[in-house]
């Protein structure tokens, strides 16, 4: 009977300890602990292809590659994203399709260097890509030194020279976007070893570039109407009227002029080129008015109200075109015509008074000698 009950004793007690054991199981499961007698296979199974990974980087690198090639033998296809306002090359977003795919393959087998490698070929295929459009753009745009006599460009032409400054930018910010979503897949000291900047440094070229080319295409149409204005009698003006006619031949010319990078040129690019496009019309302006030797006081005023009426004219010709400007914008044409404005105004002045005029609107030093005088 002693015997009986001791048996009965450690079967209570071997039962109360399964039932510890199981009431600690199920608290660690509920806090998401693996069971002890599981081995951890996280990972084991992708770490056998990390040796090898270096011949699928290569591979992809390889085919990214030709795929540029191939973009660079065939016509440019455009996407036009109405909502947005951009146009881009199609080539662009297939290309970012093939990395995205390729990098969500590796991604399921490492975090480690191999997914470092694979980045560095995205960058390379991307710098790759931004050489090709650099390429695309017209001779003549690609040269820093070129001048608007240079730049000759059709209708076409122009608008695909915009699509190309529209698909830098997007490769531009999407480079950014890509190394970034990388990076979140990258063990913690791997990932400064990426950076998007040098091949954004590419791109930019592209982009600068392109603006540049734009800008340069509408003074071609512009500077032959600024270059006449030294070339009309102003001393010869015996009253004020309305305006010269080299005012209605801007009105004519400008807007047409800016109508294509209006239309065809993302937002943000637009108001870039009316910056550089204002500073570089205000710079030519006055230095066409600097170039008018002589002036009869009615002349002088003349001058001075066309002047009005092309500043009303620049300042005008975002809403004109449907489209935006900067603050900027409208400084660069205030403060540049302005000066062309305050120097008719010492023009006009009466001799005795000249110096006293400049020094009011230019701030010169007392005594400054004026030499300009009127005719």
């Amino acid at each position: 009977k002693w015997r009986r009950i001791k048996r009965m004793q450690e079967r209570e007690e071997r039962r109360q300890k399964r039932e510890e054991r199981r009431a600690q199981r199920e608290r660690e499961i509920a806090e998401g602990a693996p069971p002890p007698f599981l081995p951890d296979f996280k990972g084991a199974i992708s770490k056998v292809f990390v040796p090898y990974l270096s011949h699928f980087v290569s591979r992809e690198e390889e085919r990214l590659v030709k795929l540029v090639e191939q973009f660079g033998r065939e016509p440019p296809v455009v996407l036009d994203d109405v909502e947005a306002r951009t146009r881009v090359l199609e080539s662009s977003a297939t290309l970012f399709m093939a990395i995205k795919s390729a990098l969500k393959r590796c991604q399921l087998l490492t975090d480690g260097q191999p997914l470092v490698d694979l980045g560095s070929a995205f960058l390379r295929a991307l710098g790759a890509y931004a050489d090709m459009l650099m390429g695309r753009l017209p001779r003549a745009v690609q040269n820093p030194a070129a001048t608007p006599d240079q730049v000759r460009l059709g209708p076409a032409e122009e608008e695909m020279l915009c699509n190309l400054v529209n698909t830098a930018a997007y490769c531009f910010d999407t480079a950014a976007q890509l190394v970034a979503t990388i990076k979140r897949s990258l063990q913690e000291p791997l990932r400064e070893s990426l950076t998007a900047d040098p091949v954004q440094d590419r791109f930019t070229a592209v982009t600068t570039a392109g603006v540049r080319g734009v800008v340069l295409l509408v003074q071609g149409k512009t500077d032959p109407i600024l270059a006449g204005i030294p070339k009309i009698k102003w001393d010869a003006i015996e009253s004020v009227g309305d305006e010269t006619p080299f005012v209605g031949q801007l009105r004519a010319t400008i807007a047409p002029a800016l109508t294509p990078a209006s239309r065809f040129l993302a937002p943000l690019y637009w108001k870039s080129f009316l910056d550089k496009f204002a500073g570089g019309f205000v710079g030519r302006y006055a230095v066409a008015v600097q170039k008018c030797r002589k002036f009869s006081f009615p002349g002088a005023n003349q001058l001075h109200v066309d002047t009005q009426s092309v500043e009303a004219l620049l300042l005008e010709l975002p809403r004109a075109l449907n489209n935006s400007a900067t603050r900027s914008y409208t400084t660069i044409v205030q403060r540049g015509l302005g000066r062309v404005k305050a120097t008719l105004k010492v023009i006009t002045s009466p001799t005795e008074a000249m110096a006293r005029t400049f020094r009011a609107l230019f701030g010169g030093p007392e005594g400054f000698p004026c030499s300009v005088a009127p005719s």
